[in-house]
């Protein structure tokens, strides 16, 4: 207290108020000194006692003191709100709510181990105008198998396969035998790994459909795999015969919908250890599918969205921070890529990126380096000799090694996300 009523004494304008609240206050405000302008509303909340001002019982701390209690405000990195919340309770200064969320908005602390941006409103992928017109795809992991799990954007149809291996020419031959029996999509909506490698790009080319790959880190761009992997991994775990299991899932009506998986995609229902009438059995084309389809999504939309909120876009050039292994660090927007809210990103040590915009925050803290915008964001992904496919979803073959050969640098290519 000793040094607060020493700073007190020697703040000009703390001294000018004690004198003002001394004399009384005028009845117009343009009456007062400019410098006591930011006083006036709350005049008559102001007392001293000890050579110390108050605001009803919250200290006015004079001009030299603020710097050094806004470091022992933030001094626990509670956060902008904590911070407030607690200065108010004790402390006043004009200006003292906006010192304060100047001070946090640029500790490097709380930049680095901030929590996550909150969700975005849904972008939903359009709906295609006929089955098997686009499909997503994932790998996934369950007992320490891997498997290659297909859906179909219309029909929600999803079709599964072990993988001995997790090599580009496995999974581009398991693609194949899928391609056969239902036909060749116009588009494939992927996560990256192996699908933005160097072999799947040329056999997209030669099988002439659309590759797009979502955005690293951020699954729920590829949304609709996702879902299938998660089906599939719940057949898994608690089917005993997987392949029943899945069956089971294509004949039963898409949440939402009177039709099922099969009837979208083939216009008839399977038959299955289920008794079924022949009738059932007979094809028929659905009435008012995309309707249906519509619907679904619209209301999957809605309630998303009630705990989501947008976040500002970002300019190249923007200091930001880039959320990685659940820290934040800081990164220059080098660029926007085509998809929705994804950008390009570079870090302190010259490596690029592309990133959503919900694992990038706005900071005013800049990178500890200047960082030079390039053109070509690539990666080395090794060139995989490709192994014989397996088809068998229980019983794969032992796996073989494989054999990297070279180095290869992909470029970056268009994405599509939600």
């Amino acid at each position: 207290m000793a040094e607060l009523k020493e700073e007190t004494a020697n703040d000009e304008t703390l001294q000018q108020l004690k004198q003002q609240m001394v004399q009384g206050w005028p009845d117009r405000k343009h009456e007062i000194p400019q410098n006591l302008a930011t006083y006036w509303n709350i005049r008559h909340e102001l007392s001293e006692a000890e050579g110390l001002i108050f605001k009803d019982h919250q200290l006015v701390i004079p001009t030299a003191m603020r710097n050094n209690m806004l470091n022992l405000i933030h001094e626990s990195h509670l956060g902008i709100e904590k911070c407030k919340a607690r200065a108010r309770a004790i402390l006043f200064w004009p200006g003292m709510s906006k010192d304060i969320y100047e001070k946090v908005s640029k500790c490097a602390t709380c930049a680095t181990y901030r929590r996550r941006n909150q969700k975005e409103p849904m972008i939903a992928h359009p709906i295609p105008e006929r089955p098997w017109q686009k499909l997503g795809t994932d790998l996934c992991e369950y007992k320490g198998k891997n498997y290659l799990v297909v859906v179909d954007y219309y029909s929600k149809f999803i079709e599964a396969a072990l993988l001995p291996n997790k090599t580009a020419g496995t999974v581009i031959r398991h693609f194949k035998s899928i391609f056969a029996r239902h036909g060749i999509p116009e588009e494939l909506v992927s996560d990256n790994m192996p699908f933005n490698s160097k072999e799947f790009d040329e056999f997209a080319k030669e099988w002439r459909f659309k590759q797009t790959t979502s955005s690293p880190t951020y699954a729920q761009s590829n949304g609709m795999s996702e879902k299938a992997v998660q089906t599939v991994k719940r057949i898994l775990k608690k089917a005993d015969d997987p392949y029943f299991g899945l069956m089971e899932y294509r004949n039963t009506p898409v949440t939402g919908m009177t039709y099922s998986p099969s009837q979208l995609l083939m216009s008839r229902t399977t038959r299955t250890k289920i008794p079924i009438s022949k009738e059932l059995l007979l094809p028929a084309v659905p009435i008012n599918a995309q309707q249906q389809l519509e619907q679904r999504q619209n209301q999957q939309k809605q309630n998303y969205d009630k705990s989501t909120k947008p976040l500002p876009p970002l300019e190249i050039g923007e200091n930001i921070h880039l959320r990685q292994d659940s820290i934040w660090v800081p990164a220059t927007v080098s660029g926007l890529a085509p998809a929705p809210r994804s950008y390009i990103v570079t870090t302190s040590d010259g490596q690029q990126y592309r990133r959503n915009r919900r694992d990038l925050l706005k900071t005013n803290i800049p990178p500890s380096t200047i960082i030079e915008q390039t053109e070509d964001v690539g990666e080395e992904q090794p060139t995989i000799i490709p192994q014989p496919p397996d088809l068998d979803l229980q019983n794969p073959p032992n796996q073989g090694r494989p054999m990297r050969t070279t180095a290869l640098p992909i470029k970056y290519r268009d994405y599509v996300m939600k």
